[in-house]
């Protein structure tokens, strides 16, 4: 009499394999993930770098940060996203972008940062 059915190693075997191509699958999603954030970064800061040099053009200065670092951060100062840089929302950009890891359990440390030298003719921004 013929019997059908599978075995309990054929079964292994399959759950085997599932279990790698899974593994594989997920990992070139995390990956794709976080170019997906890095290049969103260089989006923001670009973005933010354009908006400082339509101010610059405006006002012959870039916006003052009283020469100390502002940012979003809690540990970096904590303030709100449109008074990170003084004067740039909503005239020279709509909102202010946030860095796209401030959403996870490390928001406190994930942030775009800005600061200008005393005379308020250069600056720095950059992602923390």
């Amino acid at each position: 009499m013929a019997r059908f059915g599978f075995t309990l190693i054929e079964l292994l075997v399959v759950i085997a394999i599932i279990g790698v191509l899974a593994s594989v699958v997920l990992a070139s999603v995390n990956a794709a993930r976080s170019k997906a954030r890095s290049a969103r970064r260089v989006s923001d800061l670009r973005q933010i770098s354009l908006a400082l040099e339509f101010y610059y053009d405006t006002n012959n200065t870039y916006p003052d940060s009283s020469n100390a670092w502002r940012s979003q951060c809690a540990t970096w100062g904590g303030f709100a996203a449109n008074d990170v840089i003084p004067g740039l929302v909503p005239i020279y950009m709509p909102i202010f972008p946030t860095d796209p890891s401030m959403n996870t359990p490390n928001a406190n440390e994930c942030c775009y940062m800005y600061t200008s030298n005393v005379t308020n003719s250069d600056y720095a921004v950059l992602d923390h």
